[in-house]
């Protein structure tokens, strides 16, 4: 079992919007703030990066990345990924691709936020350890 990832490049990004859109909206009703244009909008201005990932020649899923600057240096934040929910055996490889592109980037971490409680033992066993809550109250 092996993934390729493909970087989706700016000026491709309206050829793959219809395939990762609807990972998208299931991701969005989880929290975040953003809206769809608002990744939309840093993809194609290469802000943020997307990799569509596939097993062989079928779809599985997508990670969007973006690149900072953290108080330790470099950072690697995961703006959104998703796959089915029955390819959840894929973590540890995309995870693994995660690394390579933190370590090609010389960050000192990699980074994501998500409400969902479901994440904590996830993100546990890929090597995330929780830093912080945050509280949020909409006036």
């Amino acid at each position: 079992m092996s993934l390729e990832f493909i970087w989706v490049e700016p000026n491709e990004l309206h050829d793959y919007w219809e395939l990762v859109k609807p990972g998208l909206n299931k991701v969005k009703k989880h929290g975040g703030g953003w809206l769809n244009e608002d990744i939309y909008a840093s993809l194609k201005a290469g802000q943020s990066n997307l990799h569509v990932f596939y097993d062989d020649s079928t779809y599985i899923g997508f990670v969007i990345t973006t690149p900072s600057m953290g108080f330790g240096g470099n950072v690697l934040h995961v703006w959104a990924m998703y796959s089915d929910s029955q390819n959840q055996r894929y973590h540890d490889i995309v995870n693994n691709q995660l690394t390579q592109w933190a370590e090609a980037m010389r960050a000192k971490e990699i980074t994501f936020h998500t409400s969902r409680k479901g994440w904590d033992k996830v993100g546990e066993k890929l090597g995330f350890t929780p830093e912080m809550t945050i509280f949020v109250r909409k006036v």
